[in-house]
């Protein structure tokens, strides 16, 4: 009688053994999908927030910083703008800074047809302004992303 009930133990160990592998499978494929979800969602809080509150315009901006402000840690928010944007924080940040440079001189676009007479700013004002470091970083951040120099936006802005 205790031979049978170590082999019905072992076998029902075994059995157990093997559901606890499906299930790992099956929960493995909805962690991912939720992970998916969780990404989507971090994302778009920082997207938001970065809106709103214009965070990127402090040079000394860090990823900590989004990542407090969100609620959640450095690491899975890093994951998160990778997975989603497929660009690492600095590159995220600075597509931001870009997109905030380009309305700000839109803005200040000066058309002599018109005859507006809006105060000029110079290519490092609109730099500092955007939040980068240097005009340097700013130029080659803004020609990377766009394909033109923020002068050649600007020009292109005062006769349009």
């Amino acid at each position: 009688m205790i031979k049978k009930g170590k082999i019905r133990q072992s076998a029902l160990y075994r059995a157990l053994l093997r559901l606890a592998k499906l299930l790992k499978i099956k929960g493995s494929r909805k962690g991912k999908n939720s992970n998916l979800r969780n990404f989507i969602e971090i994302v778009r809080k920082s997207d938001e927030l970065l809106t709103k509150k214009h965070l990127f315009l402090d040079q000394n901006f860090k990823l900590e910083t989004l990542a407090r402000e969100i609620g959640t840690n450095r690491t899975y928010l890093s994951r998160s703008i990778r997975y989603i944007k497929k660009e690492n924080f600095a590159g995220y940040i600075n597509s931001k800074r870009v997109e905030y440079a380009k309305s700000i001189i839109s803005k200040r676009a000066t058309c002599s047809l018109c005859g507006t007479d809006k105060p000029i700013m110079s290519t490092e004002d609109f730099a500092i302004a955007s939040g980068f470091g240097s005009k340097r970083s700013f130029v080659r951040c803004f020609k990377e992303r766009e394909g033109f120099t923020p002068s050649q936006f600007r020009n292109h802005m005062n006769c349009h």
